[in-house]
């Protein structure tokens, strides 16, 4: 595969010879267009949250913001892109941007609590029963202990990830 490195043009995806058997290829190439973005919430800059660059169905650049809450994408084709940003405690925002040159493109995104809901059974029976006051321990929202329904709910920041482990006399602790 062949890719282009030059200050104004480029390509989003390596051009492939494929069965080589000489002569020559025409390799076309678009102007080249940068993208800055930067994350912020109410609170300010977000840092850590999750970037996708989109174009004609491909990704074309990812990563992490850093501490400033910015990410940018390095050289792309000039051109619309979907941008795809997921942050810890936040709602998750799509947005699509023309890249015409330089650009920088702010998102501001939402904080977001969700519902979470933990559901305990015992698999021993047919259909598999709920069990009540089965003790449910997590890593960052404390403990619950499940109803007569075995649910036991949570309130917990989106895009965020919780262990649990179940605790009852006479069952097997799970995580």
């Amino acid at each position: 595969s062949l890719t282009v490195e030059h200050p104004d043009f480029t390509r989003n995806d390596p051009y492939v010879a494929r069965n080589v058997t000489g002569g020559a290829y025409t390799v076309e190439v678009r102007p080249a267009g940068r993208l800055r973005v930067v994350t912020t919430d109410q609170t300010g800059t977000i840092d850590d949250a999750r970037v996708t660059v989109t174009g004609n169905g491909t990704v074309v650049a990812e990563g992490t913001t850093s501490a400033s809450g910015a990410f940018s994408t390095g050289q792309v084709e000039r051109g619309s892109y979907r941008i795809d940003v997921v942050a810890p405690g936040h709602r998750n925002v799509s947005r699509t941007v023309n890249v015409t040159g330089t650009n920088t493109t702010e998102i501001r995104l939402e904080t977001l609590q969700v519902q979470l809901t933990v559901v305990v059974r015992d698999p021993r029976f047919d259909p598999p029963r709920p069990i009540e006051d089965v003790v449910v321990e997590t890593d960052r929202l404390g403990n619950g202990v499940t109803d007569a329904d075995g649910r036991v709910r949570f309130g917990v920041a989106a895009n965020t990830q919780v262990s649990f482990r179940t605790v009852r006399r006479n069952y097997r602790a799970i995580e």
